[in-house]
């Protein structure tokens, strides 16, 4: 379902056909990491940006990958509950 949203936004949003499947591969090693835990998403769409916040990330997993996680996508922030992944045009 997340992947269905990022594909309609960063279209909305004017992103190219390759970052959005790059932010969508990016989710999924996410969310792939601990598959069974509870998580929140938001998708803040702008005109040539969207950003993607999920809850619920392990801090140390992603200090690891950050920046592996960082070619795909044009920022990587750690935030109080999780992670926020931006894109930008």
């Amino acid at each position: 379902m997340l992947v269905s949203l990022v594909l309609v936004l960063g279209a909305r949003a004017g992103l190219s056909v390759e970052q959005i499947d790059d932010l969508a591969m990016a989710l999924e090693i996410l969310v792939r990491h601990q598959p069974q835990s509870a998580r929140e998403a938001s998708l803040e769409p702008c005109q040539g940006r969207l950003d993607v916040s999920l809850s619920n990330v392990d801090r140390e997993w992603l200090h690891d990958r950050g920046p592996m996680l960082a070619v795909l996508v044009s920022e990587v922030d750690e935030t109080a509950s999780g992670v926020r992944l931006r894109v930008v045009v």
